[in-house]
Protein backbone atom coordinates (compact mmCIF):
# COMPACT_ATOMS: atom_id res chain seq x y z
CA UNK A 1 0.00 0.00 0.00
CA UNK A 2 2.78 2.41 0.94
CA UNK A 3 4.67 1.53 -2.23
CA UNK A 4 1.53 2.24 -4.27
CA UNK A 5 1.26 5.70 -2.72
CA UNK A 6 4.96 6.37 -3.29
CA UNK A 7 4.74 5.32 -6.93
CA UNK A 8 1.56 7.35 -7.46
CA UNK A 9 3.27 10.44 -6.07
CA UNK A 10 6.37 9.79 -8.16
CA UNK A 11 4.27 9.36 -11.32
CA UNK A 12 2.37 12.60 -10.71
CA UNK A 13 5.55 14.61 -10.09
CA UNK A 14 7.17 13.09 -13.18
CA UNK A 15 4.21 14.07 -15.36
CA UNK A 16 4.07 17.61 -13.92
CA UNK A 17 7.79 18.17 -14.55
CA UNK A 18 7.57 16.79 -18.08
CA UNK A 19 4.74 19.18 -18.96
CA UNK A 20 7.23 22.06 -19.00
CA UNK A 21 9.54 20.35 -21.44
CA UNK A 22 6.68 19.16 -23.66
CA UNK A 23 5.78 22.82 -24.18
CA UNK A 24 9.40 23.53 -25.10
CA UNK A 25 9.44 20.64 -27.59
CA UNK A 26 6.19 21.89 -29.10
CA UNK A 27 7.55 25.40 -29.58
CA UNK A 28 10.71 24.01 -31.16
CA UNK A 29 8.69 21.82 -33.55
CA UNK A 30 6.41 24.72 -34.47
CA UNK A 31 9.51 26.84 -35.05
CA UNK A 32 10.99 24.25 -37.41
CA UNK A 33 7.67 23.92 -39.26
CA UNK A 34 7.57 27.70 -39.77
CA UNK A 35 11.28 27.99 -40.66
CA UNK A 36 12.31 29.84 -37.51
CA UNK A 37 14.39 28.98 -34.45
CA UNK A 38 11.83 28.97 -31.68
CA UNK A 39 12.88 29.77 -28.08
CA UNK A 40 16.70 29.82 -27.94
CA UNK A 41 17.76 32.69 -25.65
CA UNK A 42 17.18 31.42 -22.10
CA UNK A 43 20.05 29.16 -20.99
CA UNK A 44 21.61 26.70 -23.43
CA UNK A 45 19.40 26.45 -26.52
CA UNK A 46 16.37 27.76 -24.63
CA UNK A 47 16.18 24.73 -22.30
CA UNK A 48 15.06 26.83 -19.33
CA UNK A 49 12.47 28.83 -21.29
CA UNK A 50 9.52 26.95 -19.68
CA UNK A 51 10.91 27.74 -16.22
CA UNK A 52 11.18 31.44 -17.09
CA UNK A 53 7.62 31.45 -18.45
CA UNK A 54 6.30 29.69 -15.34
CA UNK A 55 8.00 32.16 -12.98
CA UNK A 56 6.62 35.10 -14.97
CA UNK A 57 3.07 33.72 -14.92
CA UNK A 58 3.10 32.82 -11.23
CA UNK A 59 4.16 36.33 -10.25
CA UNK A 60 1.56 38.06 -12.40
CA UNK A 61 -1.46 39.59 -10.72
CA UNK A 62 -4.50 37.32 -10.53
CA UNK A 63 -7.50 39.27 -11.82
CA UNK A 64 -10.97 37.90 -11.05
CA UNK A 65 -13.85 39.40 -13.11
CA UNK A 66 -16.23 41.39 -10.92
CA UNK A 67 -19.33 39.56 -12.22
CA UNK A 68 -17.87 36.06 -12.04
CA UNK A 69 -18.82 33.37 -9.54
CA UNK A 70 -15.74 33.67 -7.32
CA UNK A 71 -15.60 30.21 -5.74
CA UNK A 72 -16.27 28.34 -9.00
CA UNK A 73 -13.96 30.62 -10.99
CA UNK A 74 -11.08 30.00 -8.60
CA UNK A 75 -11.82 26.29 -8.22
CA UNK A 76 -12.33 25.28 -11.88
CA UNK A 77 -8.62 25.22 -12.88
CA UNK A 78 -7.78 23.16 -9.80
CA UNK A 79 -10.54 20.67 -10.59
CA UNK A 80 -9.18 20.30 -14.13
CA UNK A 81 -5.69 19.61 -12.80
CA UNK A 82 -7.18 17.15 -10.31
CA UNK A 83 -8.81 15.17 -13.13
CA UNK A 84 -5.44 14.92 -14.86
CA UNK A 85 -3.72 13.77 -11.66
CA UNK A 86 -6.40 11.11 -11.13
CA UNK A 87 -5.69 9.86 -14.65
CA UNK A 88 -1.96 9.61 -13.92
CA UNK A 89 -2.72 7.69 -10.73
CA UNK A 90 -4.15 4.92 -12.93
CA UNK A 91 -0.63 4.31 -14.22
CA UNK A 92 0.43 2.95 -10.83
CA UNK A 93 0.08 -0.36 -12.65
CA UNK A 94 3.55 0.32 -14.04
CA UNK A 95 4.98 -0.52 -10.62
CA UNK A 96 5.64 -4.01 -9.27
CA UNK A 97 2.81 -3.70 -6.77
CA UNK A 98 0.17 -4.92 -9.22
CA UNK A 99 -2.57 -3.75 -11.56
CA UNK A 100 -6.14 -2.73 -10.94
CA UNK A 101 -8.46 -5.43 -12.24
CA UNK A 102 -10.79 -2.88 -13.83
CA UNK A 103 -8.19 -0.24 -14.62
CA UNK A 104 -9.59 0.79 -18.00
CA UNK A 105 -13.08 1.22 -16.55
CA UNK A 106 -11.53 3.54 -13.96
CA UNK A 107 -9.74 5.53 -16.69
CA UNK A 108 -12.91 5.94 -18.76
CA UNK A 109 -14.86 7.07 -15.70
CA UNK A 110 -12.25 9.71 -14.88
CA UNK A 111 -12.20 10.92 -18.50
CA UNK A 112 -15.97 11.34 -18.43
CA UNK A 113 -15.59 13.72 -15.48
CA UNK A 114 -13.22 15.88 -17.54
CA UNK A 115 -16.06 17.91 -19.07
CA UNK A 116 -17.08 19.37 -15.71
CA UNK A 117 -14.03 21.66 -15.22
CA UNK A 118 -14.58 22.94 -18.75
CA UNK A 119 -18.22 23.76 -18.07
CA UNK A 120 -17.54 25.25 -14.63
CA UNK A 121 -14.78 27.47 -16.03
CA UNK A 122 -17.00 28.79 -18.84
CA UNK A 123 -20.08 29.35 -16.68
CA UNK A 124 -18.23 30.87 -13.71
CA UNK A 125 -16.47 33.41 -15.95
CA UNK A 126 -19.83 35.01 -16.82
CA UNK A 127 -18.47 35.73 -20.29
CA UNK A 128 -20.36 34.84 -23.46
CA UNK A 129 -17.21 33.78 -25.32
CA UNK A 130 -16.16 31.53 -22.44
CA UNK A 131 -19.61 29.94 -22.22
CA UNK A 132 -19.78 29.25 -25.97
CA UNK A 133 -16.26 27.79 -25.89
CA UNK A 134 -17.07 25.53 -22.94
CA UNK A 135 -20.29 24.27 -24.56
CA UNK A 136 -18.41 23.50 -27.76
CA UNK A 137 -15.74 21.62 -25.83
CA UNK A 138 -18.31 19.66 -23.82
CA UNK A 139 -20.26 18.61 -26.92
CA UNK A 140 -17.20 17.32 -28.75
CA UNK A 141 -15.75 15.61 -25.66
CA UNK A 142 -18.98 13.72 -24.99
CA UNK A 143 -19.28 12.77 -28.67
CA UNK A 144 -15.77 11.33 -28.91
CA UNK A 145 -15.74 9.72 -25.44
CA UNK A 146 -18.23 7.18 -26.78
CA UNK A 147 -15.79 6.22 -29.54
CA UNK A 148 -12.89 6.03 -27.08
CA UNK A 149 -14.92 3.73 -24.84
CA UNK A 150 -15.86 1.45 -27.76
CA UNK A 151 -12.24 1.23 -28.92
CA UNK A 152 -11.07 0.30 -25.42
CA UNK A 153 -13.89 -2.25 -25.21
CA UNK A 154 -12.78 -3.73 -28.55
CA UNK A 155 -9.28 -4.30 -27.19
CA UNK A 156 -10.38 -5.58 -23.80
CA UNK A 157 -12.81 -8.08 -25.34
CA UNK A 158 -9.86 -9.88 -26.89
CA UNK A 159 -8.46 -10.70 -23.44
CA UNK A 160 -11.88 -10.69 -21.73
CA UNK A 161 -10.55 -8.44 -19.00
CA UNK A 162 -10.31 -4.72 -18.24
CA UNK A 163 -6.87 -5.13 -16.70
CA UNK A 164 -3.92 -3.60 -18.54
CA UNK A 165 -1.77 -6.38 -17.08
CA UNK A 166 -3.71 -8.97 -19.08
CA UNK A 167 -3.51 -6.82 -22.21
CA UNK A 168 0.24 -6.22 -21.75
CA UNK A 169 0.83 -9.97 -21.56
CA UNK A 170 -1.41 -10.66 -24.56
CA UNK A 171 -0.24 -7.92 -26.95
CA UNK A 172 3.35 -9.07 -27.80
CA UNK A 173 2.24 -12.58 -28.79
CA UNK A 174 -1.12 -11.72 -30.34
CA UNK A 175 0.01 -11.01 -33.91
CA UNK A 176 -2.71 -8.37 -34.26
CA UNK A 177 -0.53 -5.60 -35.70
CA UNK A 178 -2.55 -5.22 -38.91
CA UNK A 179 -5.86 -5.36 -37.03
CA UNK A 180 -4.74 -2.64 -34.61
CA UNK A 181 -3.78 -0.10 -37.30
CA UNK A 182 -7.35 1.08 -38.15
CA UNK A 183 -8.22 1.08 -34.44
CA UNK A 184 -5.12 3.18 -33.77
CA UNK A 185 -6.21 5.76 -36.37
CA UNK A 186 -9.69 5.99 -34.84
CA UNK A 187 -8.14 6.23 -31.37
CA UNK A 188 -5.76 9.07 -32.30
CA UNK A 189 -8.51 11.12 -33.96
CA UNK A 190 -10.75 10.62 -30.92
CA UNK A 191 -7.91 11.58 -28.56
CA UNK A 192 -7.29 14.81 -30.48
CA UNK A 193 -10.95 15.72 -30.11
CA UNK A 194 -11.07 14.63 -26.45
CA UNK A 195 -8.12 16.88 -25.55
CA UNK A 196 -9.47 19.84 -27.60
CA UNK A 197 -6.30 20.01 -29.66
CA UNK A 198 -5.74 21.20 -33.23
CA UNK A 199 -7.53 20.67 -35.59
CA UNK A 200 -10.38 20.26 -33.09
CA UNK A 201 -9.56 23.15 -30.72
CA UNK A 202 -13.06 24.66 -30.79
CA UNK A 203 -13.12 25.36 -27.06
CA UNK A 204 -10.53 28.08 -27.73
CA UNK A 205 -10.96 29.15 -31.35
CA UNK A 206 -8.87 32.34 -31.05
CA UNK A 207 -10.19 33.93 -34.22
CA UNK A 208 -13.82 33.33 -33.21
CA UNK A 209 -14.01 33.19 -29.41
CA UNK A 210 -11.09 35.35 -28.17
CA UNK A 211 -9.40 32.28 -26.60
CA UNK A 212 -12.77 30.83 -25.58
CA UNK A 213 -13.02 29.23 -22.16
CA UNK A 214 -9.60 30.62 -21.14
CA UNK A 215 -10.43 34.23 -21.92
CA UNK A 216 -10.83 35.43 -18.30
CA UNK A 217 -8.08 33.30 -16.77
CA UNK A 218 -4.60 34.64 -16.12
CA UNK A 219 -1.63 34.14 -13.83
CA UNK A 220 -1.87 31.01 -11.64
CA UNK A 221 -5.36 30.12 -12.92
CA UNK A 222 -4.15 30.00 -16.52
CA UNK A 223 -1.10 27.95 -15.50
CA UNK A 224 -3.32 25.30 -13.88
CA UNK A 225 -5.57 25.05 -16.95
CA UNK A 226 -2.52 24.94 -19.21
CA UNK A 227 -0.96 22.16 -17.13
CA UNK A 228 -4.13 20.07 -17.21
CA UNK A 229 -4.34 20.36 -21.02
CA UNK A 230 -0.75 19.37 -21.70
CA UNK A 231 -0.83 16.80 -18.92
CA UNK A 232 -3.67 15.00 -20.68
CA UNK A 233 -1.58 14.96 -23.86
CA UNK A 234 1.18 13.18 -21.96
CA UNK A 235 -1.28 10.78 -20.36
CA UNK A 236 -2.90 9.84 -23.68
CA UNK A 237 0.56 9.38 -25.22
CA UNK A 238 1.56 6.87 -22.52
CA UNK A 239 -1.83 5.14 -22.74
CA UNK A 240 -1.60 4.91 -26.54
CA UNK A 241 1.85 3.35 -26.28
CA UNK A 242 0.50 0.84 -23.76
CA UNK A 243 -2.60 -0.12 -25.74
CA UNK A 244 -1.19 -0.33 -29.26
CA UNK A 245 2.59 -0.78 -29.20
CA UNK A 246 4.38 -2.23 -26.19
CA UNK A 247 1.86 -2.88 -23.46
CA UNK A 248 2.09 -0.96 -20.21
CA UNK A 249 5.69 -1.60 -19.19
CA UNK A 250 8.62 0.40 -17.91
CA UNK A 251 10.80 -0.10 -20.97
CA UNK A 252 12.75 1.82 -23.57
CA UNK A 253 10.21 0.81 -26.19
CA UNK A 254 7.31 2.22 -24.18
CA UNK A 255 9.20 5.48 -23.64
CA UNK A 256 10.07 5.71 -27.35
CA UNK A 257 6.50 5.17 -28.57
CA UNK A 258 5.17 7.65 -26.03
CA UNK A 259 7.54 10.26 -27.47
CA UNK A 260 6.40 9.38 -30.99
CA UNK A 261 2.76 9.99 -30.04
CA UNK A 262 3.69 13.30 -28.37
CA UNK A 263 5.48 14.29 -31.59
CA UNK A 264 2.33 13.33 -33.53
CA UNK A 265 0.29 15.79 -31.42
CA UNK A 266 2.78 18.58 -32.18
CA UNK A 267 3.05 17.70 -35.87
CA UNK A 268 -0.74 17.84 -36.27
CA UNK A 269 -0.82 21.30 -34.71
CA UNK A 270 1.91 22.57 -37.04
CA UNK A 271 0.36 21.23 -40.26
CA UNK A 272 -3.45 21.02 -40.11
CA UNK A 273 -5.91 23.94 -40.13
CA UNK A 274 -8.88 24.05 -37.78
CA UNK A 275 -11.84 21.89 -38.78
CA UNK A 276 -15.33 23.28 -39.19
CA UNK A 277 -17.45 22.52 -36.14
CA UNK A 278 -20.31 20.93 -38.07
CA UNK A 279 -17.82 18.67 -39.88
CA UNK A 280 -16.30 17.68 -36.54
CA UNK A 281 -19.65 16.51 -35.18
CA UNK A 282 -20.56 14.84 -38.48
CA UNK A 283 -17.23 12.98 -38.40
CA UNK A 284 -17.97 11.76 -34.86
CA UNK A 285 -21.49 10.48 -35.40
CA UNK A 286 -21.38 9.26 -39.01
CA UNK A 287 -17.83 7.90 -39.33
CA UNK A 288 -15.86 7.40 -36.11
CA UNK A 289 -18.74 6.02 -34.01
CA UNK A 290 -20.08 3.47 -36.58
CA UNK A 291 -16.56 2.22 -37.31
CA UNK A 292 -15.76 1.90 -33.59
CA UNK A 293 -19.03 0.05 -33.02
CA UNK A 294 -18.28 -2.25 -35.95
CA UNK A 295 -14.86 -3.14 -34.54
CA UNK A 296 -16.43 -3.77 -31.12
CA UNK A 297 -18.93 -6.22 -32.63
CA UNK A 298 -16.16 -7.90 -34.63
CA UNK A 299 -13.87 -8.37 -31.63
CA UNK A 300 -16.82 -9.60 -29.57
CA UNK A 301 -17.52 -12.33 -32.14
CA UNK A 302 -13.79 -13.09 -32.44
CA UNK A 303 -13.32 -13.44 -28.68
CA UNK A 304 -16.31 -15.80 -28.43
CA UNK A 305 -14.74 -18.07 -31.05
CA UNK A 306 -11.30 -18.11 -29.44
Amino acid sequence: MKMDLVFNGYTMVLFLVNIAFVTLVERKILGCAQLRKGPNKVSLGGVLQPVADAVKLFFKESVVPSKSNLSLFVGAPGVGLGVFLLCTSSLHGLSDSGFLEYLMVYVLCILSVGVYPLYIAGWASNNKYAIIGSLRGIAQSISYEISLSLIVLSLMLLVQSFSLEAWSLYLPSSGLSVFLIPLLILWLVSCLAETNRTPFDFAEGESELVSGVNVEFGSVFFVLMFMSEYGMILFFSVLTSGLFFTGVTLSVGSFFWSLVVVFFWMWVRSTLPRFRYDKLMTLAWTSILPLSLGFTCFTGILSSLM
